[in-house]
């Protein structure tokens, strides 16, 4: 789902307008990435789950290597809680899911 197609949907079953539904979007992104650019992990237990974000100094790199260097690489780890796998299990279809070669339209 597209973040137009999901904001329009919350607009919907919230009975908020599309503007005030972006307007808290915003800010509730707004807020979850300062958190975790402060390092701080994110808990929405247990609804979701937690976003822990980490820091890849460079891995698997040997010391005396010709290569050049790479940057170290920021990405958040995301551990579903588990009564958000459960929703997950009880709602997918295998049909719903995408191999990992294919794309979205």
């Amino acid at each position: 789902m597209k973040q137009e197609a999901f904001l329009r949907e919350v607009s919907e079953q919230t009975g908020y307008s599309l503007e005030e539904t972006e307007q808290f979007y915003a800010t509730f992104v707004s807020v979850m990435a300062k958190s975790m650019g402060q390092g701080e992990p994110v808990d929405f237990q247990p609804e979701w789950g937690r976003f822990t974000p980490k820091l890849r100094e460079n891995p698997g790199r040997q010391e005396n290597s010709p290569r050049q260097k790479k940057n170290p690489h920021v990405y958040i780890q995301f551990k579903p809680s588990s009564k958000f796998e459960q929703i997950l299990l009880m709602t997918l279809k295998p049909s719903n899911l995408k191999s990992e070669g294919e794309s979205e339209e």
